[in-house]
C-alpha cells in the first residue's frame, strides 16, 4: 500500500516542479525587462518604421502591401503584440 501512495504522489511533485520552474522563469524574465526598461529608453532605428508597417500589413490578415523587403517573422511578432 505504501508503494502505491508514493507512486500517486510522484506525478504531483513533478507537476509542481514544472510550475515552480515556469513561474521562476517568468519572474526572472519580467524582472530583467523591468531593469532594462529603467536602464535605457526605447530606441528607434532607421528601419523601425518598415517593420511596424509590415506588422500592420500582417495584422490586417493578408499580405497585400508586402513588398518582400523584410522577413515577416519579427513583424508578425509585433503584430501579435
Amino acid at each position: 500500500m505504501a508503494g502505491r501512495m508514493d507512486a500517486e504522489r510522484r506525478p504531483m511533485r513533478a507537476a509542481a516542479r514544472v510550475w515552480i520552474g515556469g513561474a521562476s522563469l517568468a519572474v526572472f524574465g519580467l524582472a530583467q525587462r523591468l531593469v532594462l526598461w529603467f536602464a535605457y529608453p526605447p530606441v528607434e532605428y532607421s528601419d523601425t518604421s518598415a517593420y511596424l508597417r509590415l506588422g500592420d500589413v500582417l495584422a490586417s490578415g493578408s499580405l497585400r502591401g508586402y513588398d518582400g523587403r523584410r522577413v515577416p517573422g519579427y513583424p508578425a511578432f509585433t503584430a501579435l503584440a
